[in-house]
């Protein structure tokens, strides 16, 4: 369950340091080929790496439960939420100097 968390707080990271003044959900809404590719392919090996027991043996993993999935996901998610509310407080304090 570590390792998803991980993987995800990673993506998280990759997107939200693309812009050190706009959001994450401006982030994303910018096109951006190799962010594209590289969220891409760390979603699509995560997704492997979870369901085919070869690489669960492999990695020593055991097969998750969907809910446990999203728990994880939400920690990584939730582990970069402190750098966008710094980016929010530091954006609106330069606009009104």
């Amino acid at each position: 369950m570590a390792f998803i968390t991980l993987i995800v707080s990673n993506i998280v990271v990759i997107l939200t340091n693309r812009s050190w003044t706009d959001n994450i959900f401006k982030i994303i809404g910018a096109p951006n080929k190799a962010v594209l590719w590289v969220v891409g392919g760390a979603v699509f090996f995560l997704i492997l790496i979870l369901n085919i027991p070869f690489f669960l043996e492999l990695f020593q993993f055991q097969k998750l439960k969907f809910i446990n999935i999203i728990i994880c996901s939400l920690a990584g998610l939730t582990s970069i939420i402190w750098f966008e509310i710094y980016k929010m407080f530091k954006l609106r304090k330069h606009e009104l100097l």
